[in-house]
């Protein structure tokens, strides 16, 4: 039976925090909404999370050389953003969070490569761009999409699922400060 993908290891965190991490969708709209007002985490945008999950994020991003985002990813967050947030507040929205999108590395790769992928028939284009970009960017994932994480973690890739940051506790534990 393999292990769910939420559980990951230490060992494989630790090769990674020098490097960028791969946000995927849900993770990158609660970062968003999280620079835009933490005190609205819970509402319709950000359904499932709570404050403290953003403050958890922040907390692990911060191990991290930065962010990577995919246009497909940047797509699917500005889609949810647009539907679940009151439309007038989607302009005050945008401009603020603006100038953090634009710090973020963007991983673009060839469409008819993801194409190419059986798992585009049953995952969808985005998660195969993800998957791609972690190829190329030699790269963490972060995502909160449990079939997404399963399939490719047993594969082998890096993935960590936003549940095993809850499950850890993660405010309270820092890769960066611990002994290797």
């Amino acid at each position: 039976m393999a292990k769910p993908p939420f559980l990951v290891s230490e060992k494989l965190l630790r090769r990674y925090i020098s490097k960028p991490i791969i946000l995927d969708t849900k993770p990158l709209v609660l970062f968003l909404a999280g620079i835009y007002n933490p005190d609205k985490i819970g509402d319709r945008l950000t359904a499932g999370f709570e404050r403290e999950d953003f403050e958890l994020l922040c907390k692990f991003l911060s191990n991290f050389k930065g962010i990577i985002i995919t246009p497909h990813i940047l797509t699917e967050a500005s889609n949810i953003i647009n539907r679940d947030l009151p439309k007038s507040l989607f302009c005050e929205f945008f401009e603020k969070v603006l100038s953090k999108l634009e710090e973020f590395h963007e991983c673009s790769v060839n469409k008819n490569d993801i194409f190419l992928r059986d798992e585009t028939k049953r995952l969808g284009i985005t998660d195969v761009g993800i998957i791609l970009s972690c190829e190329l960017e030699n790269s963490l994932i972060l995502t909160k999409d449990f079939k997404f994480s399963l399939e490719f973690s047993q594969k082998g890739y890096p993935i960590v699922h936003f549940d095993f940051l809850r499950s850890i506790n993660w405010k309270k534990s820092n890769l960066s400060t611990q002994s290797q």
